[in-house]
């Protein structure tokens, strides 16, 4: 007995797809609802971490990130944070700062409207009063979030968001793992759903079948100009050519001789 897969069978099963998740307030889904403690610096990134190790359904965030950091460094971060306090997996956040200034600038220039509360190190009596002082915190978001009645509600195939990330690879790459995701994503993004892949390194070698997708000449070039502007950064760390060389050991034990070879996989 076979079953014949056609266009219409495949409408009608993404029309029957949906999904509990949590809607924000700026329409996006998140299939999580995270209580985070988000450290700002690497001064309180251990604080922030035994913090949120009190708690079994919290998890923290860090990014080890020095003090007095300038201009496009200080940008950087504060997109950093921003954005990890509007991801829609985040239903919560205890912020973590060094001094009081750190968290007025952070509560002024985010625009989350999730339960957030900050802790600024410099205003505890010492290590022990922070961790009881998070501890606090931490209920009160919880409280806070019951208030709010986070729960989940049913949506559509839409609102799923795919992040895509490199790994390891061996011949089941090639045979199996990549062409499924590939056939997952292209399906979730035919129904009006997205896709982000991280890595721009991962189309060197391969960047002709993943241009030819291109939805216009302009994103097309922006893409290809990335691209070369990652690999000449890479070679000049290296010196020598990116493309023909394979520098991780687990994909030559794979079977893989060069980067052309896992970019071909990596954008299937």
């Amino acid at each position: 007995m076979s079953t014949t897969v056609n266009s219409t069978n495949l409408n009608n099963f993404a029309d029957s797809l949906s999904w509990y998740g949590f809607r924000r307030s700026d329409g996006r889904v998140g299939i999580r609802n995270h209580r985070i403690v988000l450290s700002t610096v690497a001064l309180t990134d251990q604080l922030a971490s035994v913090i949120a190790s009190q708690e079994k359904e919290t998890i923290c965030v860090s990014g080890a990130f020095p003090r007095g950091l300038q201009k496009n460094d200080e940008e950087l971060v504060s997109k950093f944070i921003d954005k990890v306090l509007t991801h829609p997996n985040v239903g919560a956040a205890l912020v973590v700062t060094h001094d009081a200034y750190s968290s007025k600038l952070i509560a002024k220039k985010v625009k989350s409207r999730i339960p957030i509360e900050y802790l600024a190190f410099m205003n505890c009596k010492g290590r022990e009063d922070a961790l009881i002082e998070g501890s606090k915190k931490l209920k009160l978001l919880a409280e806070r979030q019951i208030k709010l009645n986070q729960v989940r509600e049913l949506v559509e195939l839409s609102s799923v968001s795919i992040a895509l990330e490199c790994g390891g690879s061996d011949v089941s790459s090639s045979i199996c793992a990549n062409p499924i995701i590939g056939d997952i994503t292209d399906f979730v993004i035919k129904n009006g759903g997205s896709a982000i892949v991280s890595e721009t390194a991962e189309f060197i070698g391969a960047e002709k079948i993943f241009l030819d997708r291109c939805s216009d000449l302009k994103i097309r070039q922006s893409i290809l100009n990335f691209i070369n502007y990652r690999l000449k950064l890479i070679n000049e760390d290296n010196g020598k050519d990116y493309r023909g060389t394979n520098p991780t050991q687990e994909n030559l034990d794979g079977g893989l001789t060069t980067l052309i070879e896992k970019s071909m996989g990596a954008v299937s």
